[in-house]
């Protein structure tokens, strides 16, 4: 089914793949591992092994820079999709894949951006925008 609303993006969508980390807020669960596939000032989609709840609040470890800089942001899970991971785009193992063979993709709202966290992420944005 094709989405058929209006595109309400505030900030420009930069399709790029980076590792991240997303912790639930308030939980002691272990860290889920995922990539990015897109990325702007407002938010982010994500590619994760497992499913998350709408409205759900996270940390988000992005890695901007190779593994040497690390941006922490919070936010909130604001749409979840289950996906068929025919490109297997998680790099997982055979054994994941045959357990789980599809993957979720999801959106977060990124929550409480403040400037020094914003710049990094604008500069991030931008060098990457200029390769």
């Amino acid at each position: 089914m094709a989405f058929g609303g209006i595109n309400r993006r505030r900030s420009k969508r930069f399709n790029l793949k980076t590792v991240i980390i997303l912790e639930k807020e308030t939980s002691s669960l272990n860290p889920i591992r995922g990539n990015t596939r897109d990325l702007s000032m407002g938010g982010a989609s994500c590619l994760i092994p497992v499913p998350i709840k709408v409205f759900t609040i996270v940390n988000l470890r992005i890695s901007v820079s190779g593994e040497e800089e690390i941006l922490d942001i919070s936010g909130r899970v604001t749409w979840v999709r289950e996906i068929e991971d025919k490109d297997n785009e998680l790099n997982r193992s055979v054994e994941q894949i045959h357990e789980r063979p599809n993957v979720f993709i999801i959106g977060i709202q990124f929550l409480n951006l403040y400037s020094k966290k914003k710049e990094m992420l604008k500069s991030f944005l931008k060098n990457y925008d200029s390769r």
